[in-house]
């Protein structure tokens, strides 16, 4: 067998996977449908968009012309004038959000960021990776910023600057936070200098379609956006755009005679072929098909509500959202669709490519009636002589907790100092217990502000850092720990931490930790009930 011959073997084998694997892809934003084959002779050579779009580069095998009418078509749909647009075809959303977030940074060095608990989670990293100071605000229970947390937090720090991220369709449950009230809050508590910067992953190719959206663009008053260009559109490698006012970035741009064009992009070399890809797929479907396409995702979503529904499954939706929150399906359904969870909860997302009949297979799947069988155990009930006790089968409920563990000196008022730093940040401890060994201890709390609280702690000097602790309800009864035990010792999992929580009516609540959180939730969840 030749070398040429076994690459040949493998890529055929990783091309059919991935065939059959994009028929059951229904839990993520990515378009299967799309059709890029007229590009495939650019394959053949090395696009680079270097640099700034709207400047000549000495690099001319670049796609800067096509690039800027893609800043041009996303401007007209975000309620921005074209010849204010300022923009570049990023690498997706989270360099979008980076740039955003860049940009109001430099312009408002002493800000202080705002986002929701429900943003992406590359929102807390991008904060960290440049070094934001921030604050994370809680969620309303569907998902959408609560505005009265929101200004509280304002008035916090209405000394500083306020940089809000609103989330135009929030990742796990498709909420669309509301500017002009967020506006309304900021113009009500005086503070003078702010930007918003809007995270339009996937419905700002939405939300311009639909005949009545919820304002999101520079109409409704963003600083600038970033939209997803391998969400709605589809393409075979991630990207997106990332779209502010002109005059906005005259200041941050520096000339590069290497490259004989100013820098004002996050990276230098880029894509080039992405700017083609979009350029592409935006005039070959054209705004008719864009408005069809849209309506059709929003039918095939409230057609899997209904179907969800009359099977008894709770299922929901927001307006304008393709993204459908239902009841946590078996862990057989996850093993075969690739459906996002959190929680409780799990959704799906009607892209272009899932239609009804996927929604059909999908529901059967979660209503198919399966065996129930007690978990196996090291020590069975009837080994002991024993009858098997009511309790055995009663339900372990699991879902998740984060926790900070702090390493500290085991010192006289180490609690009052971490305790004293949460208070004067407006962070409520939930629980907080401690474990010491000379002249260390460790201190373990619970937060309702889980990211804030890690950032406030750490810049107070404190080593902190979160993990994910496993809250599981069991019988409060001898023996359910032995069970909970056991079926993690046959998952192979080792028990780190074990910590009981509260006790009422006849259960315990626990958090458990183990050398793979991971597989500890997928190990309670087979054959337990998930909350």
């Amino acid at each position: 067998m030749t070398v040429q011959h076994d690459i040949e073997i493998r890529l055929a084998e990783l091309l059919e996977i991935l065939k059959d694997e994009e028929q059951r892809q229904v839990g993520y934003p990515t378009n299967q449908t799309f059709d890029y084959s007229p590009l495939i002779p650019f394959l053949s050579h090395s696009l680079n968009n270097v640099g700034d779009p709207f400047h000549q580069t000495n690099y001319r095998a670049n796609t800067h012309q096509f690039e800027r009418e893609v800043i041009r078509h996303f401007a007209q749909l975000t309620g921005l004038d074209p010849d204010d647009a300022w923009g570049y075809v990023t690498s997706g959303g989270t360099e979008g959000n980076m740039y955003g977030l860049y940009l109001a940074r430099e312009l408002h060095p002493e800000g202080m960021l705002y986002f929701s608990e429900e943003a992406h989670y590359s929102i807390l990293k991008n904060a960290r990776v440049l070094n934001m100071p921030h604050t994370t605000v809680k969620r309303q229970a569907d998902g959408e910023i609560d505005y009265d947390d929101l200004r509280d937090m304002l008035a916090v720090h209405r000394d500083r600057p306020a940089v809000v991220l609103a989330t135009i369709g929030t990742t796990m449950r498709g909420a669309v936070d509301d500017i002009p009230t967020i506006r309304e809050i900021i113009d009500d508590l005086g503070i003078a200098e702010h930007y918003i910067h809007a995270d339009a992953a996937l419905s700002g190719m939405i939300l311009p379609y639909v005949a009545d959206p919820q304002p999101f663009g520079f109409d409704a008053g963003i600083a600038s956006i970033s939209i997803s260009g391998h969400k709605l559109i589809g393409a075979p490698l991630p990207c997106g755009i990332v779209l502010t006012r002109n005059h906005l970035v005259e200041t941050l741009g520096r000339a590069v005679e290497l490259v004989g064009v100013n820098d004002t992009t996050l990276s230098g070399s880029r894509n080039g072929l992405t700017p083609l890809m979009l350029w592409y797929a935006i005039h070959r479907h054209g705004e008719d098909a864009w408005s069809e396409t849209v309506r059709g995702m929003l039918d095939t979503a409230e057609y899997a509500v209904q179907k969800f529904n009359e099977h008894g499954i709770n299922a929901w939706r927001h307006r304008n959202s393709p993204t459908v929150v239902f009841d946590r399906p078996p862990q057989e359904v996850f093993d075969r669709w690739q459906i996002a969870p959190e929680g409780d909860v799990a959704h799906i997302i009607t892209m272009p490519h899932v239609d009804f009949h996927t929604i059909d297979l999908l529901v059967d799947d979660c209503i198919r009636p399966r065996p129930e069988s007690p978990p196996e155990h090291d020590l069975q009930p009837a080994e002991t002589g024993l009858p098997a006790p009511e309790w055995e089968t009663e339900p372990i409920h699991a879902a998740t907790m984060q926790r900070i563990v702090i390493m500290a000196e085991n010192r006289v008022g180490i609690i009052a100092q971490i305790a004293g730093a949460l208070a004067k940040n407006g962070v409520n401890l939930n629980s907080i217990a401690t474990e010491t060994e000379g002249q260390h201890g460790v201190v373990i709390i619970t937060t309702d502000r889980t990211d804030h609280a890690l950032a406030i702690l750490n810049q107070a000097g404190f080593k902190a850092v979160s993990d994910e602790a496993v809250l599981v309800q069991l019988p409060d009864h001898p023996g359910a720990l032995a069970n909970l035990a056991g079926e993690l010792k046959d998952a192979g999992l080792n028990i780190r931490t074990f910590h009981i929580i509260e006790r009422r009516d006849e259960f315990a609540t626990a958090a458990v930790t183990t050398d793979d959180q991971q597989r500890a939730k997928a190990a309670l969840a087979s054959g337990y009930t998930i909350i």
